[in-house]
């Protein structure tokens, strides 16, 4: 009995694999168009020409966030394999062609989904599968996808307003949508528990707002060949207690900013200043964050000169210069060689050529270490103990290690540290070539070994120039004053060339903790670390947010005055702007102004509050009502004006002067000229000039009959809307494209006080040792980064930080790069499976 129980789980195992196995081929299959490589070229390099709008040679030309024509078109995408001379539109073993590989493969992982989840929702019926009834909010349960591409759909959705906002994420728009289903039926605190938990619409997601034309959203198939209206924008507000609403009225809101480049822009526009978008609106969810792609795409697009290209992008690795015979290798040899560093097999003969290729790789030592022809390596900072206690011999031994030139004191080293062997080797190696990787399993002491060579580096080197002085410094790194030594002119200067701040950078938030509270616990105090997201307490002091605080000079404060004056000023027009669009009959005091440039004579028409009667005098209105109000809604014109129109159309006859051949008025014409320019108030009228036509003889004018026309008060009321519409489109037009500048200007004055800031920080961190950031914020900070000239990088848990990370995070002055991790025990998890998986694409 249990053989058989065995032989039927056996069995049951088996057939689940199966189906496992067939239901990825299938998969695969259907998302081919999406996720294989395509060597078609990109752009106008493509024989049938763009793909879309955002298909471009040159990857500075292609925007971040995806476009509409991008996300439905179903023509594969031109994904270069990451090999080497694959980009074949770029010189092989070129900075260009390394940056351009990398920036596709990485934006690709970002968009992917997106794009395969807009085609497959579009295939289905897009708004009209969803919202059959009404409200949907939930999984989109569509057809043949992968679990890694479910749809997440936000129902009725509306764009209720426009915030620009001082401090925070600027121009944003709020945007309500329907509760999900799950929420049914819970209370307050149950729903912000939820909302607390989930990782639905974190900060940083990329979302898309999709709508459709009511009468082309009818039925699947209309919707299906409906072309939709979509536009993208990002998370910029999550507030759990305005996801999760106390009132039963209200629902769920967040708030989001449109991507650059975007379309549709307009209408979300439209809909925020009270007006509503053309059809049933829905929120599609199926990226993940945004924010952590976008830096670093940004930072790939830069042309400045990538550090250490020689070893990344050449195709060549360069053979030993002191030994003529060590030759270069092939680009298929170098390929073996990284999959042989990786653990894996190329598949190819130069396998078994490897080890000796290996042998043959050199490595130059650091620029900044040969500079001044010497340098030697003083390790007494890493003593355990008393260093009294030590024997003298051996720590002379360690003070002057000339590491360059092949001596390396392993046994004093491991007699007075707590390195052993293969820590020391690999402590030498980190501190003598200009690329090092510290690899090794769990529990070999990779983070110990970076403590240790973050400690010798510092006390070798010297840090900015500017920053010699810097309060708060460490006695170690500042020097001190012996006994007999009190004047700072005898002090002598540091030892070690000058590396400014070393950077340290990590792939998460978490991992930059852990390293800097081991470099404090060393002692190493001198240290900045950027990012607001830190949660370790113990570093609170070392946040560039409190360093800077009281750091500004009195020119940067007066300049970021100006700018906090000039965003209030502009967020007061805009606020007023967005009061006179969302007037849905606009007032007198709005329209004044406008028509006395525009229309002067139908402005003093109105603005005299009279009207021309039949006889050639002016009847004053006796209604208490604003005059401007009686002409919008006023249903009667005067009854004599009423009775000379209507005569005149029965007649057909047209009213002719006798005189105006002549010249010359008549002199009835004189006398009731004489009296109508008594009583026009300053038009301009004189006695003896003509008198205006009381009569209008065809009613229901056309637009520029009524613009020419003098008096307002005897058009009808299908003229008066006529003319209404017309102004109050062109005032709301030319409002709209304030608002737009204004928004601009906005922006621009945020960014002005994000360099102000910028210079702050500038200061705080040149004066450091020391400078924490993840990879995200070094990209996202590449101009600060740039300025604070770090020579050397060290990037903790290498292992699972991808190449386009470490190339963003390299400023233009890196002379060092040391990657410390374990590409075996983490490694980099992209969110599309085929990026982790296909050999030719992996990321």
């Amino acid at each position: 009995m249990e053989t058989e129980q065995n032989t039927a789980v056996s069995k049951d195992a088996r057939n689940k694999q199966i189906r496992l196995q067939q239901q990825r081929q299938q998969q695969q299959q259907h998302g081919s168009r999406r996720f294989q490589a395509n060597q078609d070229g990109p752009g106008d390099l493509r024989p049938a020409g763009q793909r879309h709008d955002n298909d471009h040679t040159r990857i500075g030309d292609i925007t971040i966030a995806p476009t509409q024509q991008e996300v439905l078109c179903k023509v594969a995408p031109y994904l270069p394999a990451n090999e080497p001379g694959t980009v074949m539109h770029l010189e092989a073993g070129s900075q260009e062609a390394h940056r351009d590989l990398h920036f596709r493969l990485l934006r690709h992982d970002m968009v992917a989904e997106l794009c395969e989840a807009a085609i497959r929702f579009q295939e289905k019926g897009g708004t009209a599968s969803v919202l059959p009834g009404g409200a949907f909010s939930g999984n989109a349960q569509l057809p043949g996808a992968a679990n890694d591409l479910a749809l997440f759909v936000y129902g009725n959705v509306e764009v209720k307003n426009l915030v620009a906002a001082k401090f925070g994420p600027g121009i944003q728009f709020e945007v309500a949508f329907d509760d999900l289903p799950s929420n049914a039926g819970k209370t307050c605190a149950q729903r912000r528990e939820y909302w607390e938990k989930s990782r639905r619409l974190q900060h940083g997601t990329l979302v898309a707002l999709w709508w459709e034309q009511p009468s082309r959203a009818t039925a699947a198939t209309a919707a299906t060949d409906a072309e939709p209206c979509i536009t993208f924008a990002t998370v910029t507000m999550r507030n759990e207690q305005q996801l999760a609403p106390r009132e039963a009225r209200e629902r769920p809101q967040i708030g989001v900013r449109l991507c650059q480049g975007c379309g549709a822009s307009n209408g979300v526009l439209l809909a925020a200043l009270g007006g509503q978008l053309p059809g049933r609106t829905v929120m599609l969810q199926a990226s993940g964050s945004f924010f952590a792609y976008e830096p670093i795409l940004r930072a790939l697009q830069t042309r400045q000169p990538m550090p250490l290209a020689h070893y990344i992008a050449d195709t060549k690795l360069k053979p030993d210069a002191r030994d003529p015979a060590r030759l270069q290798t092939r680009p298929a040899d170098r390929l073996s060689i990284l999959m042989r560093m990786l653990g894996r097999s190329s598949g190819t003969d130069d396998d078994a050529k490897v080890p000796a290729v290996l042998d043959k790789i050199y490595v130059s030592p650091p620029a900044y270490q040969t500079d001044q022809g010497s340098f030697f390596l003083d390790l007494t900072c890493l003593v355990d103990g008393d260093e009294d206690a030590q024997d003298e011999d051996v720590l002379d031994d360690i003070k002057t290690i000339d590491v360059h030139g092949g001596y390396w004191p392993t046994d004093g080293v491991q007699q007075v540290t707590s390195l052993d062997l293969s820590q020391q080797q690999a402590l030498k190696a980190a501190l003598s070539r200009e690329l090092a990787l510290i690899q090794g399993p769990p529990g070999t002491g990779k983070t110990f070994v970076g403590i240790q060579l973050v400690q010798a580096l510092l006390a070798n080197t010297q840090g900015s120039p500017k920053g010699a002085a810097a309060p708060g410094r460490s006695q170690a790194l500042t020097g001190f004053f012996g006994p007999n030594r009190t004047d700072p002119v005898t002090q002598p200067p540091p030892r070690g060339p000058c590396i400014g701040p070393v950077l340290i950078v990590c792939f998460t938030n978490h991992a930059l903790d852990q390293f800097l509270e081991g470099l404090l616990a060393a002692g190493l105090t001198d240290m900045v670390r950027v990012g607001g997201r830190s949660k370790n307490d113990s570093l609170a002091q070392y946040n560039i947010h409190e360093l800077v605080r009281g750091r500004a000079s009195k020119a940067q404060n007066q300049l970021l005055y100006g700018c906090y004056a000039r965003a209030d000023e502009l967020i007061a027009r805009i606020d007023q702007l967005k009061a006179s669009l969302m007037e849905r009959e606009l007032p007198w005091k709005e329209m004044e102004q406008y028509l006395e440039l525009v229309a002067p004579d139908l402005h003093h028409s109105l603005s005299s509050r009279t009207k021309l009667v039949d006889d050639g005098f002016q009847e004053v209105s006796t209604d208490h009502r604003h005059f401007w109000w009686q002409w919008l809604h006023g249903n009667k014109r005067s009854q004599a004006q009423g009775k000379a129109a209507a005569h005149a159309v029965a007649t057909e006859v047209p009213v002719v002067n006798s005189f105006a051949v002549l010249g010359e008025p008549s002199g009835l014409q004189r006398a009731a000229g004489a009296a109508s320019w008594k009583s026009t108030r300053g038009r301009g009228a004189r006695p003896g000039a003509p008198l205006p036509k009381a009569a209008t003889p065809v009613p229901d004018r056309d637009l520029e009959a009524l613009l020419a026309s003098e008096d307002a008060w005897t058009m009808t009321n299908g003229e008066r809307q006529k003319l209404y519409k017309h102004w109050s489109e062109e005032l709301r037009q030319g409002w709209l494209d304030e608002l737009k500048l204004a928004m601009r200007a906005f922006e621009r004055v945020r960014d002005e006080q994000r360099r102000i800031h910028a210079d702050v920080d500038l200061n705080v961190l040149r004066c450091a040792r020391l400078v924490g950031m993840t990879t995200a914020g070094v990209a996202s900070k590449q101009e600060l980064v740039a300025a604070m000239c770090p020579k050397v990088v060290i990037v903790e848990e290498a292992g699972e930080v991808f190449e386009a990370h470490i190339l963003a995070s390299l400023a233009p002055t890196t002379e060092h790069l040391i990657l410390i991790g374990d590409h075996e025990q983490l490694r980099p998890k992209p969110q599309l499976y085929a990026l982790q998986a296909r050999l030719p694409l992996i990321l």
